[in-house]
């Protein structure tokens, strides 16, 4: 190596030291300036709790700013250490070699210039290399890298060792200082306050309110020093809040739209920042609801657009559909029952179900966002099949019973299938001989009307037996089956032996009383007769009073005509009785003439006394009413002689 490549190379280890020495300046500037810069904001944030625009500000300074200086002073400087980019020629490193050393300035410049003429100048490069080199030689022995000396940035401890020293006597005796302001300042966007003698505490959760809707917000306070009033402070507004009260107030926001933002101001001090969210709640926008009846009602299925209690027949199956917004779920839930989701899409929901019994309903909505629900809740009254409704009338003949009609009608709430006739025949020992059941004819419909005539003969009854029988209507339940209603059961029974004679004498002790008591009224209407004869003869005309006795005296022969018909009613079912039993003619013979007498009372002599009694009512003058008295009394005592013989036949 030469004089000159040894110049060269001192001249590159300058370059090197003098960034290095660059770098170093350059650090030392920037941890001073940085140090100060968040030591400054620590303590401010800490003591004045900055505002978020100041906050955002001074961040956004300090990495503005920061970042330049540290490309400047340090990176960039360490790229021309490493001989990137852009660097001094060695012209320029001279010169700056040249202001350390003066006396070898010129030497040093004029070296590296002869050196470019012997690059251009072929014809005199030996002899301007032999000079080149003597030159060289003679300041070889000058340090040339001493031109940076690195104990000149010293100086510059002087700014960062005190507030490196102030740093550290902070983080040691208080570090809650950088503990706290880092924590608030790692958060510019957030406003803090100063800390309270009394803590805010929001009663009020979730602060959410439905859009368009009211919120009222609570809030208590606690701590060794109570405000005395609160307020809420909305950006420029502050509205006093109302005391409940010595440690809780209360304030409405009204028909919130947007979200609010708010903080709290009570005794000098404001509460951190909060926010009520908006949310939206679920609606209910379009509903229909599909009643399909059960068939055999014969109802026609109904469409509903509006939601409503209802009440529908038992078996009906209700299809639910509707639409929604704001909703991500929706389901219903049947009584206690728990819920069943609904399925659907586009915030379109369905259901069907059957009902059966009576049962409330909810259907719920529910927006998973703002956690808000809706519920509707209606109610479904099912209306059961009823039994079908039974009118029976029974008719018998009144001398035998065994000449019966059935009569009546049966109805339903939605219709009947059939009517029927049931009978059954048992014995004395009461087990069934025969039985049957005959379909009536009917209209049909849920309204009719039917008849059956029975001839009990037909049955052929021997004594003991009985006959019972009763109507049975069926309805036309679709869901739960046909269901029935039967009328009372009627009977019908053939006496025996016993108890025909048991009958027959019943009978004709009724018919010997009937008889004494019909002999009695007539002996009663002689007197009577025998009597008003007396007075009308002692008076020229009829007065009221006598008139009224005839009156009454008709009404007896009505009453007594009445007795006898009794009398021949029980003698007929006495006939149709002794007819089970063999009697002798004599008997026979005695039955017929009974008859015969009995028909000739009422048909004969009881209708000629009433004409007469009629006449006398209408006559009434003294001559012809003593006369038509007279006759009166005369038939009535053949009438009470007729009753007297009948009495001994009997």
């Amino acid at each position: 190596m030469n004089n000159y490549d040894w110049l060269v190379s001192r001249l590159d280890a300058f370059i090197r030291k003098y960034y290095t020495n660059k770098v170093i300046r350059g650090t030392l500037i920037f941890l001073s300036c940085a140090l100060a810069y968040i030591l400054t904001m620590s303590i401010g944030e800490y003591y004045l709790y900055l505002p978020a625009t100041v906050k955002i500000s001074l961040i956004s300074l300090f990495v503005l700013l920061g970042g330049t200086a540290l490309v400047s002073l340090i990176i960039l400087p360490l790229t021309k250490v490493a001989r990137l980019g852009r660097i001094i020629t060695h012209e320029q490193a001279s010169l700056i070699i040249g202001k350390h050393f003066p006396e070898i300035s010129d030497k040093l410049l004029n070296i590296l210039q002869l050196r470019k003429q012997a690059d251009s100048n072929g014809s005199s490069r030996d002899l301007i290399a032999a000079s080149i080199d003597q030159k060289a030689s003679q300041i070889s022995v000058i340090p040339i890298t001493a031109a940076v000396d690195f104990r000149k940035n010293r100086k510059y401890l002087r700014y960062l060792v005190p507030i490196l020293i102030l740093g550290i006597v902070i983080l040691v005796f208080s570090p809650s200082i950088f503990i706290d302001a880092s924590e608030r300042l790692l958060q510019p966007s957030r406003s803090f306050v100063k800390p309270a003698p009394f803590r805010f505490n929001i009663l009020s959760k979730p602060l959410q309110v439905v859009r368009n809707g009211d919120f009222t917000l609570k809030v208590s306070v606690d701590g060794n020093t109570l405000p005395a009033d609160m307020a809420v402070e909305m950006g420029d507004d502050r509205v006093t809040m109302q005391m409940l009260s010595k440690t809780t107030f209360q304030y409405t926001f009204r028909n919130i739209t947007e979200p609010v933002k708010f903080r709290l101001f009570a005794g000098g001090y404001y509460s951190e920042d909060y926010t009520i969210r908006v949310a939206q709640k679920p609606v209910l926008k379009s509903f229909k609801m599909v009643l399909d009846y059960p068939a055999y009602t014969g109802k026609k299925d109904e469409t509903r657009n509006s939601l409503s209690d209802i009440s529908v027949p038992a078996g009906t199956v209700i299809r639910w559909a509707f639409k929604a917004e704001h909703t991500d779920m929706a389901w219903i839930r049947f009584g206690s029952t728990a819920g069943v989701p609904l399925s659907g899409s586009n915030m379109q929901f369905a259901h069907q179900a059957r009902v059966m019994v009576d049962t409330s309903y909810v259907i719920g909505l529910m927006n998973k966002a703002s956690g808000v629900k809706d519920n509707y809740a209606y109610q479904i009254q099912v209306v059961p099949d009823q039994h079908p409704v039974l009118q029976v009338q029974q008719f018998r003949d009144s001398v035998t019973g065994k000449q019966i009609l059935l009569t009546g009608n049966a109805g339903d709430d939605y219709g009947l299938t059939r009517v029927l006739f049931h009978y059954e025949v048992t014995n004395d020992k009461n087990q069934r001989i025969s039985a049957k059941a005959v379909p009536l004819k009917s209209g049909g419909g849920t309204l009719t009307t039917f008849q059956h005539y029975v001839d009990v003969d037909q049955f052929k009854l021997a004594p003991g037996h009985k006959l019972s029988f009763f109507i049975e209507a069926w309805d036309n339940d679709g869901v739960t089956g046909s269901k029935a209603s039967r009328s009372d059961v009627m009977s019908f029974t053939m006496f025996n032996a016993n108890q025909l004679d048991s009958a027959i004498n019943a009978n004709a002790d009724q018919i010997n009383s009937g008889l004494s008591n019909s002999s009695k009224q007539t002996k009663q209407m002689q007197s009577e007769l025998r009597e008003m004869q007396s007075k009308l003869l002692q008076s020229d005309q009829p007065s009221w009073e006598q008139q009224e006795s005839l009156r009454e005296m008709a009404e007896k022969q009505i009453e007594l005509q009445k007795n006898l018909e009794n009398i021949k009613k029980r003698f007929e079912e006495q006939v149709q009785q002794s007819e089970q039993k063999q009697y002798s003619d004599d008997i026979k013979e005695k039955q017929d003439e009974l008859k015969k007498q009995m028909d000739n009372l009422l048909n004969n002599e009881l209708k000629e006394q009433m004409k007469k009694l009629q006449e006398l009512m209408a006559k009434m003058n003294k001559e012809n009413a003593v006369q038509t008295m007279k006759q009166l009394e005369q038939e009535n005592k053949l009438f009470n002689m007729d009753l007297e013989r009948m009495k001994e036949l009997m």
